[in-house]
């Protein structure tokens, strides 16, 4: 597996797509209560618009962790071999997008926020730890546009940069590994509200469709699962 991902037209008409920045309250008896409220990430309607990814130095933390890979013969459109099964996380299936991933198993899983296909949220650290860490995905129809993943990031990054605050990119790449998605990666850090945060978005173009698969945690401890964030992305599966 690439550890890569352990890391991560001028302009459209429609803003960006969704990210989640999921803020949780100060006791776990409220996590699930906690209300998502939409935050940054890129998506491209009608024209070339920009999408968002994640922050901190990528390439650091990329070094400890196992990732995610891309998609089939390094091919946006091939089929991909199906994940094995990875301990501690169950299935997510969404037959209307004909997805599927999996996530920790004592995470939350959130399929109620608009726009979004799902969220996954990490569990709270006791009394004192005030927001989840979470993991979004997002499928966005390009409605036929012929945009390739290269131009898909560049206007994310436009649009990320117009609607968070401090937006500052930290790590670009695109994944190649044969047997995966080409898989195109976004690190990036911000403010929105009264947080600070870092992003990682894992972004695959595929049968005109893009699919954004985005971890959002605050700055002060931006690592804190991007493993879990890397075992999620790459049992993606388009199938």
């Amino acid at each position: 597996m690439n550890t890569k991902l352990k890391r991560r037209y001028a302009s459209l008409i429609f803003p960006l797509g969704l990210a989640l920045v999921l803020g949780a309250c100060s006791s776990s008896s409220n996590k699930e209560a906690a209300a998502p409220s939409v935050s940054a990430s890129a998506s491209v309607s009608p024209s070339p618009s920009p999408s968002p990814a994640p922050s901190a130095s990528p390439k650091a933390a990329a070094a400890t962790s196992a990732a995610p890979s891309p998609s089939a013969s390094a091919s946006s459109s091939g089929k991909v071999p199906a994940a094995s099964p990875v301990p501690g996380y169950v299935n997510f299936g969404d037959p209307e997008n004909n997805i599927s991933l999996q996530y920790p198993k004592d995470w939350t899983l959130r399929t109620d926020v608009p726009g979004v296909a799902m969220a996954a949220l990490s569990p709270l650290d006791g009394k004192t730890d005030t927001f989840q860490e979470n993991v979004t995905l997002v499928v966005e129809d390009l409605k036929g546009q012929a945009i390739d993943l290269k131009q898909y990031m560049d206007i994310s990054k436009q649009n990320l940069a117009k609607v968070i605050t401090n937006f500052k990119l930290q790590d670009e790449d695109t994944l190649t590994d044969e047997g995966h998605y080409v898989t195109g990666l976004l690190d990036y850090t911000g403010v929105q509200g009264q947080s600070s945060l870092f992003w990682r978005q894992a972004i695959v173009i595929n049968n005109g469709k893009a699919y954004s698969i985005t971890y959002t945690a605050t700055t002060a401890d931006p690592h804190k699962y991007v493993d879990q964030f890397a075992n999620i992305a790459n049992t993606f599966r388009i199938n």
